[in-house]
């Protein structure tokens, strides 16, 4: 879901804003409203083993129809400048449906994972709406719970360094964090896949440089102050429960655990190209093909 956001300054652009001494409510109740009525356009995702060897990264270009969908009209132009081709984005966009139920599926069937993200609260609100294909909850507490349901364990690396020597507690930015720690960008900035190849790289550097223990940080995210509460799944007589542990509990490590990052990008703060790309080792001609490599 991680999600390297950033360059979330384009703050401006959200359809609604709060101020800056806002309760942790009306901050909630103003991501839920960006969320639920915004259009996720661009999603990126890389994957990593347990020995930090990334896998491949992917970029996703959905489906968009500005005499249809919601936007907000101040990006406009800024995404053509940029680039954007909206003609083509709605002709040759993928479906958010199908894309939606391909991911779920995927999610599904590998769930020991550790979802790695940078100031991620909107990367992972958009995955989590893109997984469900319902709107957010009307509370923190069922977000985070919901949250763990569907993802588990989760590392927002901004969060992490706030308590890493050196770095500015988390003030920094992901692009001054990866020039702190000499990680070089691959692709251009503000694209959902490589902010998301560059967040697995810095979370890989971060953890060998400052000897992370990822436990410490499993469910906290930068800028909110409730904990993500992770699920396990227990057998029974008749099936299956869920049963809910906060993620600090009952687990040794995660640096075990195959390392998911997501990036997501919003029509009002992303610049995007009109084709889907593909990053790192895997190369595919069908956007499909990515996730057969994992069902």
């Amino acid at each position: 879901m991680q999600t390297p956001v950033k360059d979330i300054e384009t703050v401006s652009w959200f359809l609604s804003k709060h101020s800056i001494d806002a309760t942790n409510l009306t901050c909630y109740e103003d991501l839920k409203h960006n969320v639920d009525l915004l259009r996720l356009i661009q999603f990126g995702i890389t994957v990593a083993d347990a020995s930090d060897k990334i896998g491949g990264t992917w970029e996703f270009n959905l489906r968009f129809d500005l005499s249809k969908d919601l936007f907000v009209s101040q990006s406009i132009q800024f995404l053509q400048d940029n680039g954007i081709d909206f003609d083509k984005l709605r002709r040759a966009g993928i479906d958010f449906d199908m894309f939606s139920q391909l991911l779920s599926r995927v999610v599904a069937k590998h769930r020991n994972l550790c979802w790695v993200t940078f100031h991620g609260l909107y990367d992972l609100s958009h995955t989590l709406r893109t997984m469900t294909n319902r709107p957010l909850s009307h509370s923190v507490a069922g977000f985070m719970s919901l949250l763990g349901i569907v993802l588990g364990d989760v590392v927002d690396i901004k969060y992490m360094a706030c308590f890493c020597q050196g770095l500015r507690g988390g003030e920094l930015g992901l692009a001054a964090l990866a020039k702190i720690l000499n990680v070089e960008r691959v692709g251009g900035a503000h694209q959902a896949g490589s902010d998301s190849l560059l967040t697995v790289r810095v979370y890989t550097k971060m953890r060998m440089v400052y000897k992370i223990h990822e436990t410490l940080y499993v469910g906290c995210l930068y800028g909110i102050p409730a904990r993500i509460c992770k699920t396990i799944v227990v057998p029974n007589t008749n099936g299956c429960c869920f049963i809910p542990y906060l993620a600090l509990q009952h687990r040794s490590s995660v640096a075990f655990l195959p390392v998911v990052v997501v990036s997501c990008k919003l029509l009002h703060l992303l610049v995007m190209s009109c084709r889907i790309s593909f990053l790192y080792e895997f190369v595919v001609c069908n956007w499909t093909d990515a996730f057969q490599i994992y069902i």
